[in-house]
């Protein structure tokens, strides 16, 4: 049997496809079932309750991220070197050059501000991980994101402590944990686009996302995210050592 996931018609076509599988099909993809069947468990299981605040599931990001893939090839094709866009991009709009890009206004956003975003939040993710990966599960606690080594870590990188500051350190883990799952840095640019929907994914969310990927449910998403690897690690590169400079500016060493 041919195992396909209908995005025209999800969910009475994911039950069609799972009520007709034979036991070696389950068994054949039982990778990618398992956490669907988990959350289908979950959920089912739990009782009723006021929803509080937006979330997201895996399939949701995965869906929008793979409708906007256009977008983000559009925009590569379009430069042959992209140093120009990291080295011209406006840092002094706040005190604090690591927090421009991090602000996201729906519909004001336009594609190099998306990839400039991205830059950002995977440096803070490098440089929290690189502190304390050591110290991290692969999927964190409520209690460790809200009394853990944020504050610690904005301190000793003399980030002025704000809950834009707070929010995008924690939620930049996320993207990261799945650039660790996958092996794939180029994931990111392929789910610049939705990086905004990340706060309201949860961390057990991002386990049934790499599975999904990494068992060919996405092949588009993965296939751009393997050819952009290199990319992102270069222009990754480029951007943190014109963060560092801006870092030794008087203007900033001053403030801190």
């Amino acid at each position: 049997m041919d195992f396909t996931l209908s995005h025209s018609d999800p969910v009475c076509s994911a039950l069609r496809v799972l009520s007709h599988l034979t036991d070696d099909e389950i068994q054949r993809h039982r990778e990618v079932i398992v956490p669907v069947l988990q959350r289908l468990e979950n959920v089912v299981s739990a009782p009723l309750a006021p929803i509080k605040g937006r979330s997201e599931t895996a399939v949701d990001v995965l869906n929008l991220a793979a409708s906007l893939l256009p977008r983000i090839a559009h925009f590569l094709s379009q430069y042959s070197d992209l140093t120009s866009v990291i080295l011209a991009a406006d840092y002094s709009a706040v005190d604090d050059p690591r927090m421009v890009f991090l602000t996201w206004k729906v519909g004001k956003s336009d594609t190099t501000t998306m990839f400039l975003r991205t830059l950002s939040t995977r440096y803070l993710a490098s440089c929290y991980y690189r502190r304390y990966g050591h110290q991290i599960s692969s999927i964190p606690s409520s209690s460790s994101r809200r009394h853990g080594k944020i504050g610690k870590f904005m301190s000793d990188e003399k980030i002025t402590p704000s809950k834009l500051a707070t929010n995008a350190i924690s939620n930049s883990q996320k993207p990261r944990l799945l650039e660790g799952i996958l092996g794939t840095p180029g994931i990111w640019l392929a789910l610049s686009t939705v990086l905004s929907r990340f706060p309201h994914v949860h961390f057990t969310e991002i386990a049934s996302m790499g599975a999904l990927l990494s068992h060919g449910v996405y092949p588009e998403i993965m296939e751009a995210a393997t050819a952009w690897s290199r990319l992102i690690d270069q222009c990754q590169s480029l951007y943190t050592d014109h963060i560092r400079e801006w870092l030794q500016e008087p203007k900033y060493l001053k403030s801190c």
